[in-house]
């Protein structure tokens, strides 16, 4: 490719190549950060939630509102670990596909990135996560809705025999 090329598609751009790539593994780091942060507080909470709901109602989970509590938040766990393997499914096809691609634009001197690199694994990671996270809302709420329907004692006991 002569130089005209290459600026036309910088100025096209407002990019050079080394520039794009160099943002692209920024914001692409940055995106995978948060998104493994999301899934870790998400995981953290809901196990929480779910053992201090064992523990404090010792096994008895007698109210509806535990009981959807306590599977909305177990599928919160199970959707929050399904994102994880949907990132690593979707990382290793990204990186497959961009290899290939540049190895064949590589081949005919074009120095642009690949583009349309797309993966099942990326669009099924969304869903997971924002399923985990409606979970999650849906955990909340119900256990709000248990403690807001216990009545109120007119004592509390200091030592339950």
């Amino acid at each position: 490719m002569n130089d005209g090329q290459d600026e036309s598609i910088q100025i096209e751009c407002g990019y050079t190549h080394e520039q794009y790539l160099e943002d692209r593994k920024t914001y692409l780091t940055g995106y995978q950060d948060q998104q493994t942060l999301f899934d870790k507080t998400l995981i953290t909470l809901s196990a929480g939630a779910v053992g201090l709901i064992f523990t404090v109602t010792k096994g008895r989970i007698d109210h509806w509102s535990l009981k959807v509590s306590v599977i909305a938040f177990i599928l919160a766990l199970i959707s929050s670990t399904t994102s994880f393997l949907f990132a690593a499914m979707a990382f290793k096809s990204f990186y497959k596909q961009f290899e290939r691609k540049y190895a064949a634009q590589k081949k005919q001197k074009i120095k642009r990135s690949p583009r349309n690199i797309k993966s099942i694994f990326s669009t099924l990671g969304a869903r997971t996560t924002d399923l985990s996270f409606l979970c999650a809302v849906v955990g909340v709420i119900s256990l709000l809705i248990y403690f807001l329907d216990i009545p109120i004692r007119t004592y509390i006991p200091i030592y339950e025999l």
